[in-house]
């Protein structure tokens, strides 16, 4: 992450904005420099990514219809991971 080329690129965040400008700045410090910055922050990512079970990423659009409580979402027309 700590290269610009990778953070942009569809194995990381490239994906997940319109502007990849939008991936240096503000969000790069507080998202990606903590990271960087921090082994112990770096492993605990990964070993959260790990126990990501993707059968429940699927279940997640009944989920939510469930939620009973008030909720705000922005969420783009050009989400990959999870589109409208």
């Amino acid at each position: 992450m700590g290269t610009r080329a990778l953070r942009r690129s569809p194995l990381a965040f490239g994906p997940c904005f319109s502007d990849p400008e939008y991936l240096e700045g503000e969000f790069k410090d507080l998202f990606i420099q903590p990271l960087l910055e921090s082994s112990d922050a770096a492993k605990g990512q990964l070993r959260a990514m790990r126990s990501l079970a993707f059968g429940d990423l699927d279940g997640l659009a009944d989920v939510h219809r469930r939620i009973r409580v008030p909720v705000q979402l922005v969420w783009g027309a050009k989400d990959t991971f999870f589109p409208i």
